[in-house]
């Protein structure tokens, strides 16, 4: 990671970019202005970190999406990845490398200087919201890239860096959360909690309780990654965790956009098109239909909110490793997430669910906790809990649907927004939501929070995933492409992405041979909570 700025000069060009003005003539006018303020105050910082995070997860999304079979590509470029492989020559190597160059960068460092100037400044709050953040940045790295650079990150007068264990990352995840509890529990935070409401517009409008709650939720996803180990696993703590998380869809952290123009609406909207050439999955179709198991001959009433139909009303969904079926009746084919039949981007905002330019995008929802929480529970053995929480995280899934992503209005005429006898009715309906404890699967927990987090949790699904070698019992019809990997896997699924290439493969490619970085299976090596 090669450092070409000072921390100051960093965060004035990230609040810059945000702003839409050339990175080039920035730079000039900052060095040539000394009037320019180079200690931002911390309440101008949120916004952009917030911005450039979304951008960070979506970005990599569109990758990471394949492996969890989210949804398939129909131009038949890049599609190594529905086939779980990792080809070098795409984008020059950066695909699949936003996070890192996010967390890193734009978002990493700008964290590190706003939890020193908020010391320095004794503004707790925003203390408090950077260590939240922080930690949630390094957890997301872990997860995409399994080791990172650790404790010789942002140190600035460095030109190569040592990469150090996943394990090592999640360590510094568990510390930040006990910092960012305890400076959004520091007396006079709760008083002054309206202090943070200038910075913090765009994701929970100031409210200092919701961000402590925020960070107990990054702390259980931490404490849960050891479910797989041999040792050092706690149902019960991750179980306490949760309960000291959000308490209900209404504590979910998304990240708001204005829309308008490019920088200032979300990236799977129609003003960024990125996404004409996407076509949901046959496996989210699947289960939504009934078709797949656990939930067989069950129809989800939340396909209508979140899915696209055909034209002839039928929802569909395009198999894994393949280009869209084009040899089917136009009424037939399926659509974009925009809902064209085609590639085609709508000029008007036209799409559903997260596919919108104002539409928020899910950071930490009520319904994932949940289904973390009951996950634990049934790993322990306390099946009432873990159906109680189960319960919940299906509610709190709908919740988030009618709130949050409401539909595009009643000039649609393909939207089947669900109804408040149909959520009732699904919760009541026993092959979902069984009334004996005893009776709930952990193919039912898995499934129900693969939907939850459908098209914006990404990087949770996939450790879900590989924590589970992407086979039942928690996904019982997930078929991974086995027959048709990419050539460099030799025969093993994907398990991690590469940093980024243009930056560690360059300027840093000695400490990446001392990991095996360099090997051109390296994507497919377990991470550290894969391995017993």
């Amino acid at each position: 990671m090669k450092k070409i700025c000072s921390i100051k000069s960093i965060i004035l060009l990230l609040l810059i970019v945000v702003a839409g003005a050339g990175c080039k003539k920035y730079l000039e006018d900052a060095y040539l202005d000394p009037n320019r303020p180079v200690n931002p105050n911390v309440e101008t910082l949120l916004a952009p970190i917030a911005n450039n995070w979304a951008r960070g997860v979506t970005f990599d999304s569109r990758f990471i999406g394949k492996y969890i079979q989210n949804f398939s590509d129909a131009s038949g470029l890049n599609n190594v990845w529905d086939q779980m492989g990792w080809d070098r020559n795409i984008t020059n190597g950066t695909a699949g490398g936003e996070v890192w160059r996010q967390h890193y960068w734009q978002v990493g460092s700008t964290l590190k200087y706003m939890i020193e100037e908020g010391k320095r400044t004794e503004k707790w709050d925003y203390v408090g919201v950077a260590y939240a953040m922080f930690a949630y940045s390094w957890q997301t790295a872990g997860d995409m890239y399994g080791d990172l650079i650790v404790s010789q990150a942002f140190d600035n007068t460095r030109l190569t860096f040592d990469f150090e264990s996943q394990f090592e990352a999640y360590k510094l995840v568990f510390q930040y959360c006990d910092s960012a509890i305890k400076y959004l529990q520091t007396p006079g935070v709760r008083v002054r909690s309206n202090s943070l409401l200038p910075g913090d517009q765009w994701m929970y409008g100031g409210n200092a309780q919701r961000w402590l709650r925020f960070a107990y939720g990054v702390k259980a996803r931490n404490f849960h990654r050891y479910s797989m180990k041999s040792s050092g696993y706690s149902a019960d703590s991750v179980i306490r965790y949760c309960d000291s998380s959000l308490r209900s869809a209404a504590d979910d952290l998304t990240i708001k956009f204005a829309g308008g123009v490019l920088d200032a609406s979300s990236f799977y909207g129609q003003i960024r098109g990125n996404l004409g050439a996407f076509r949901q999955s046959e496996y989210i179709v699947g289960l939504m239909n009934g078709t797949l198991a656990p939930f067989n001959g069950v129809q989800d009433p939340r396909r209508g909110n979140m899915l696209w139909p055909s034209l002839d009303s039928q929802f569909r969904g395009v198999p894994i490793a393949t280009n869209e079926v084009t040899a089917v009746p136009i009424n037939q084919r399926v659509r974009n997430p925009f809902g064209s039949v085609g590639n085609t981007i709508p000029t008007i905002d036209t799409g559903r669910y997260v596919w919108r330019n104002t539409a928020e995008l899910p950071v930490l929802t009520y319904a994932e906790i949940q289904f973390l929480k009951a996950e634990a529970a049934l790993i322990k053995g306390d099946r009432a809990t873990a159906l109680t929480a189960y319960r919940n995280g299906i509610g709190g899934h709908f919740d988030l649907l009618s709130t949050r992503f409401p539909g595009s209005g009643t000039t649609d005429a393909n939207f089947f927004r669900f109804t408040p006898a149909q959520r009732t009715a699904y919760l009541a309906n026993t092959a979902v939501v069984p009334t004996d404890p005893n009776q709930l699967t952990l193919a039912m927990i898995m499934t129900q929070k693969y939907i939850a987090l459908y098209f914006h949790g990404f990087i949770e699904t996939w450790v879900d995933l590989r924590r589970y070698n992407y086979t039942a019992p928690a996904y019982p019809s997930f078929a991974a492409p086995t027959a048709n990997l990419f050539a460099d896997n030799g025969g093993r699924l994907v398990n991690r992405l590469r940093p980024r290439m243009q930056v560690e493969f360059q300027w840093n490619a000695a400490a990446l041979e001392k990991i095996g970085g360099l090997q051109i299976d390296y994507h497919t090596k377990p991470v550290w909570f894969q391995i017993p």
